[in-house]
């Protein structure tokens, strides 16, 4: 564990284990361990992260900055293919790929497919201008654009607003199909963790980790089918024995053609306009995926048919 190839998943996979398995038998029962990993994709992903996240510093705690997470699933079989949870894990061992931070404008997908669900399609309009929605028990949520403008004072469809990322159309929608819908959405396409609905939650103020954005995307990839995330393909003993075996489960938790629309949305992201353009600029393929910022965190979850990354 730790140093080697990969030590952010090599520690995943043991720590998953140790919750079957007694230490002893882990360190010296001379167990074979089969693995979800791609060593191309790992090197792949180890390769975009040093060249996106250039060392800018050393914190007070002697840890190099920034710091940043990589998670790689096979859309289709939830299969774990990459991880990268930090820079370095003898510097900074905890894994980032596992850590609850709040995904931003990351999330709206989640609402914009509980609104393609709920009567609007992509062409359906919202105005983007001032707007005070009503918080019970608190002062009114007046949200603003990000930039030079706080809104645009013209209408835009779901499309457009969901390519640019506007704030005031997504929370006006979530405020039009009650947040509870965006949130139960995304529970059933993977997020795991508690999410509480509020009309902010369109905004990504919830915290979920890069390995449940990943999951939770790869309906998006595969048409609609909700996989789980898994590293462990099976574990034999000193002697060939098979001790465990992973079969995948998948369950379709959304309908192909309203997910087929979202992608068509999500593609746009990564094409001349989108908050993510830099994307379609660099690969020489169709690829989707959305963007987020939030308190000091950037994040993309992208996807082709064939892989999902956040």
């Amino acid at each position: 564990r730790g140093p080697g190839r990969a030590p952010y998943f090599v520690d995943y996979v043991f720590r998953e284990l140790e919750q079957r398995y007694s230490r002893d038998l882990l360190h010296k029962g001379g167990l074979k361990i089969y693995t979800t990993m791609d060593l191309k994709v790992q090197e792949a992903a180890e390769q975009a992260f040093l060249q996106g996240l250039p060392v800018s510093f050393k914190d007070n705690k002697g840890v190099t900055q920034p710091q940043g997470a990589l998670v790689a699933l096979d859309p289709e079989q939830g299969t774990i293919l990459a991880m990268i949870g930090g820079r370095d894990f003898a510097e900074s061992p905890l894994n980032r790929a596992l850590a609850p931070r709040q995904p931003g404008s990351a999330f709206k997908p989640f609402v914009y497919l509980a609104a393609l669900e709920n009567g609007y399609t992509a062409a359906s309009t919202i105005v983007c201008e001032p707007i005070s929605l009503p918080v019970p028990g608190q002062m009114p949520w007046t949200p603003t654009d990000y930039g030079d403008e706080d809104y645009h004072y013209r209408p835009l469809t779901l499309r457009e607003a969901l390519v640019i990322s506007d704030n005031v159309v997504s929370a006006r929608l979530n405020y039009e199909l009650g947040p509870a819908k965006g949130v139960a959405v995304a529970h059933d396409l993977g997020l795991s963790g508690r999410l509480t609905p509020h009309l902010s939650s369109v905004l990504g103020t919830n915290e979920v980790t890069p390995l449940d954005m990943a999951a939770a995307f790869a309906p998006f990839a595969n048409g609609g089918k909700r996989v789980e995330p898994w590293a462990i393909r099976r574990v034999e003993d000193r002697f060939g024995r098979l001790m465990e075996e992973h079969k995948p489960q998948m369950q379709a938790v959304a309908d192909s053609r309203t997910i087929y629309v979202l992608t068509s949305i999500l593609q746009g992201v990564t094409q001349p306009g989108g908050t993510a353009s830099v994307v379609g600029r660099t690969l020489d393929r169709p690829a989707a995926g959305k963007t987020g910022t939030s308190q000091g965190n950037a994040w993309f979850v992208g996807y082709t048919p064939e892989l999902v990354a956040a």
